[in-house]
């Protein structure tokens, strides 16, 4: 028996298992409580169900083109590209040309 473990369901033929403790939003909060981030300020790009909290809490939150529909509905940016595709690549791109201007060689 596994104790503390939790079944992710991923949709696919592949069985995912984690601490209940265990959070991605978890670790970036703290991260950024150290180094005084504010969470507005984080962008987060996610695929499956692990990725939900990121998805919801932060200043950005982006669902990668082949996520899962769960997590597609937590957020209106989804991602022209999939992972594969270097999705999140392309949206950073769009962003920080945003931010910094087409002059900026982006």
């Amino acid at each position: 028996m596994v104790k503390n473990r939790y079944f992710i369901p991923n949709g696919k033929k592949v069985l995912e298992f984690q601490s209940e403790k265990a959070d991605k939003w978890v670790a970036v909060t703290n991260y950024l409580k150290s180094k005084n981030i504010e969470l507005s300020d984080v962008v987060s790009f996610g695929d499956e169900f692990n990725d939900k909290s990121m998805i919801k809490n932060s200043g950005i939150g982006f669902a990668m083109k082949n996520g899962i529909d769960e997590l597609k509905s937590l957020t209106n940016n989804i991602t022209e590209f999939t992972n594969n595709e270097d999705g999140v690549y392309f949206e950073l791109k769009k962003l920080f040309r945003d931010v910094l201007g087409e002059k900026n060689g982006l």
